[in-house]
C-alpha cells in the first residue's frame, strides 16, 4: 500500500483515504457523522509500502479529495547509500545472473528493501516485480551472447512496476535492474569493460 497506489485504485471518485497502514477506501460523498480527529498525529502509521508517507492509523484516515490527475509514471530508482545502479540486464542461458535469491513478493517489493536485503553483498537485483537476488559474483559463465542473454539490454526492457513504489521499475520479465555496492563498483567497471573489450 502506498498513497500513489490507493489514488490509482480509487480513479474516478471525489475521495480517497488511507487507514492503519494497508487499507484503501474511496467515494463520492463523506459520511457526515464523522469528525475530524483532535490530534493529527493520530495519521501516525506509515505505508506499509513506502515507510517516508502515513496511510492513517488505528481507526483514523488520512483523507485527501481528489484532484487533476497527476502523472506516476515510474523511473529507474538509481540505489542508495550503499548500491548504485547500473544497468538493465538479462539472464543468462544458463543458471541464473545473481545467485541468492533473498525475497520473492509480489505485495510490497520495492529497491529500497532489496538492497536494504543485499547490505553484505556486492551486487543486487530487482527482476519479474517481485524477486530481489543478490551475490558477490556474476554468473558471466553462463552466458549465449548470440542469444543475448547476460547482456546489457535497453532499460525498457526493465518495464515492471515494484508492488511497494509504483514509481520505480523492479525488472522485466528475465530483465534484471542491475545493483553494485560502491565499494567494489570501480574495480567492477574496469573489469565488465575488458570483458566486452575480449568480445565475451
Amino acid at each position: 500500500m502506498t498513497l500513489e497506489s490507493c489514488a490509482s485504485f480509487c480513479s474516478g471518485f471525489t475521495y480517497f483515504g488511507t487507514e492503519n497502514s494497508r487499507e484503501c477506501y474511496c467515494g463520492n460523498q463523506l459520511n457526515f457523522g464523522s469528525i475530524q480527529a483532535l490530534n493529527q498525529k493520530d495519521c501516525s502509521a506509515t505505508c506499509a509500502g513506502d515507510k517516508t508517507d502515513y496511510c492513517g492509523g488505528t481507526l483514523r484516515l488520512q483523507l485527501y479529495k481528489a484532484g487533476a490527475k497527476t502523472t506516476t509514471t515510474p523511473s529507474v530508482d538509481q540505489g542508495n547509500k550503499n548500491f548504485t545502479s547500473y544497468s538493465c540486464v538479462s539472464e543468462p542461458f544458463l543458471g541464473r545472473l545473481l545467485p541468492q535469491l533473498v525475497m520473492s513478493d509480489g505485495n510490497s517489493m520495492t529497491i529500497d528493501t532489496c538492497l536494504e536485503k543485499c547490505w553484505m553483498y556486492k551486487y543486487a537485483g530487482v527482476e519479474n516485480g517481485r524477486e530481489c537476488w543478490c551475490g558477490n559474483n556474476i554468473n558471466w559463465q553462463g552466458l549465449l551472447p548470440t542469444f543475448g542473454q547476460g547482456k546489457n539490454v535497453s532499460m525498457t526492457d526493465c518495464n515492471i512496476g515494484c508492488p511497494g513504489n509504483n514509481l520505480a521499475y523492479c525488472g522485466g520479465l528475465a530483465r534484471m535492474n542491475l545493483y553494485i555496492n560502491k565499494s567494489s563498483a570501480l574495480a567492477f567497471l574496469k573489469k565488465h569493460k575488458r570483458r566486452h573489450a575480449k568480445g565475451l
